[in-house]
């Protein structure tokens, strides 16, 4: 059985950054904490702004860079 204290006291660390050739953000998923705070800890950043959005899983990253 796993430890479950592990577990209750780490987060994991979502840092996913999709940049152009120039170096130009296109769209980042993190979970920093925010001010002002944001309803959830994950959240997107993009050219519209920031948004609350679940962590992102690989194959849905690559969709949305081949899109």
């Amino acid at each position: 059985m796993p430890d479950s204290s592990f577990s209750e006291h780490t987060q994991r660390i979502l840092d996913i950054i999709y940049q152009n050739r120039s170096g130009v953000l296109v769209f980042r998923y993190d979970n920093a904490a925010h001010k002002p705070p944001l309803p959830q800890p994950e959240h997107k950043h993009s050219s519209s702004g920031i948004e609350t959005s679940p962590a992102p899983t690989f194959e849905s990253v690559i969709d949305e860079i081949l899109g």
